[in-house]
């Protein structure tokens, strides 16, 4: 198996037990007008996973997307510090 796809692996699996984290948490009810929904669905677009493959693992972040079809992303410096390999997950 190539890096790359061992990898890929080890960052989908690290984004699913993420999400499955995610659902244990009971999330804030929502206000009666659905006003956070609106601007969950909107906000949700702009920001991006970032998966970093350094010499002690994997570690994880997020971005905002500075331009889509570029495919730019703006995080802080910390995020990426010491990345062998980058991974960033853009939302659908």
């Amino acid at each position: 198996m190539s890096r790359k796809v061992m990898f890929g692996c080890v960052a989908v699996l690290l984004a699913l037990s993420t999400l499955a984290r995610a659902e244990e948490l009971k999330p804030a009810p929502l206000p009666k007008d659905n006003r956070a929904k609106e601007v969950y669905q909107k906000v949700v677009r702009s920001t991006a996973l970032i998966l970093v493959r350094t010499k002690d693992g994997i570690a994880q972040g997020t971005g905002w997307v500075v331009d889509a079809q570029k495919r730019q992303v703006m995080t802080n410096h910390h995020v990426v510090e010491g990345g062998r390999e980058i991974l960033v997950v853009f939302p659908q």
